[in-house]
């Protein structure tokens, strides 16, 4: 028979293939073991055919050139015998196929790495430029001469809060509460008796906050920013559901794979709180992007006096002081849906709730 191969690919361990997804680099280790296998294996029917003659004619036409019924050494032709070139060993069609198969996706891999490394660039290099971008916000609504409280006021953006009528906001909030409570329920029966969770989405969510639980200050916040960007894709809720606006609870955003800007900020909302920060230092933020006239929702979480932004623009956490592009309108917190003001302009207690319909006082 041909010469087998006798140099074959080593095993490759499960930290191959870095630059690929879990999913493919599974199918990617598979195809290598195939290929090793098919390698290894000593009988390859193929090589008959691509290396010429089988056993049959290498009994017909020994190596010192006799053949059957004539003394050896002597060739029935009476010609010296000629000695045979041994041929390379090929590998098969398949083996080349499957070795093709993995080239192109481990190329695919490092181009799609290569194509994503300038984005996370860009979104870090945003992060670092929003210090340095200016808007006339606060120059508008500050005196002139007067500069901008610090961010380590009671509110964020060195402003004060009102609690505004009832009214749509109200609406929404009060129902996404209701939802935020019965998952909340979901996910602390899945932490007690994790084998009988009735829910895929309950076990993700208990598992991200469970990672932001083990750190604390600055990291435990950038945790569950960075989990919940990277959990969902973004999608506007007249795409994804036909209507306008919907805000959704933490497990239905997951389940659905796909949110906007509200829907990112109460997941982190909710993830914060249950990964042990207060409710007093947590505001679920609706402001309006001034370069791009768009609103936009985002969640402060208090750190030390200073007020950090998760925003699922980025990854990067922001302190409110430096991200001028925001003109804050409503906070919303445990207490329910406020309005931002500057301060000295708020009213006092007794004029605001005469001026608050009845039910906007339970």
């Amino acid at each position: 028979m041909a010469q087998a191969i006798t140099k074959s690919p080593k095993p490759i361990g499960e930290t191959a293939f870095p630059r690929c997804p879990p999913t493919l680099r599974e199918t990617l280790l598979d195809a290598w073991r195939r290929l090793t296998k098919a390698l290894r294996d000593p009988y390859r029917p193929e090589l008959h055919y691509m290396l010429g003659p089988g056993p049959k004619w290498r009994e017909k036409h020994r190596s010192d050139g006799s053949r059957p019924g004539t003394s050896r050494g002597k060739p029935a032709s009476g010609r010296p015998a000629k000695s045979r070139v041994s041929m390379p060993p090929v590998v098969g069609t398949r083996a080349i196929a499957r070795l093709t198969v993995i080239v192109l996706a481990i190329t695919t891999c490092s181009i799609e790495t290569t194509l994503a490394e300038p984005k996370l660039a860009k979104l870090a290099a945003s992060a670092a430029d929003l210090a340095s971008q200016t808007a006339p916000r606060r120059e508008a609504l500050l005196p002139a001469g007067q500069h901008p409280i610090k961010s380590s006021s009671s509110e964020p953006f060195g402003l004060v809060t009102e609690r505004v009528p009832e009214g749509e906001l109200w609406a929404k909030w009060r129902g996404v509460e209701r939802r935020i409570a019965e998952e909340v329920q979901t996910v602390e029966q899945c932490r007690a008796d994790p084998e009988n969770c009735p829910s895929v989405e309950a076990q993700r969510f208990r598992k991200i906050v469970d990672v932001a639980r083990a750190r604390e200050g600055r990291a435990r916040i950038g945790a569950v920013n960075r989990a919940i960007n990277l959990a969902i894709r973004p999608m506007s809720d007249l795409a994804q559901y036909g209507v306008p606006d919907l805000w959704t609870a933490p497990l239905e955003t997951l389940a659905a794979g796909a949110g906007d800007c509200e829907d990112y900020a109460i997941a982190k909302y909710v993830a914060l709180h249950e990964s042990g920060v207060s409710d007093e230092d947590l505001r679920l933020l609706l402001v309006r992007d001034t370069p791009t006239r768009e609103d936009h929702a985002v969640v402060a979480a208090r750190l030390d006096g200073r007020w950090l932004l998760l925003d699922n623009r980025w990854f990067a956490l922001v302190e409110d002081g430096e991200l001028e592009r925001y003109s804050p309108m409503f906070a919303i917190d445990r207490d329910g849906v406020k309005h931002f003001v500057l301060p000295g302009e708020e009213r006092s207690r007794d004029q605001g709730q005469a001026n608050t319909t009845p039910a906007a006082r339970k």
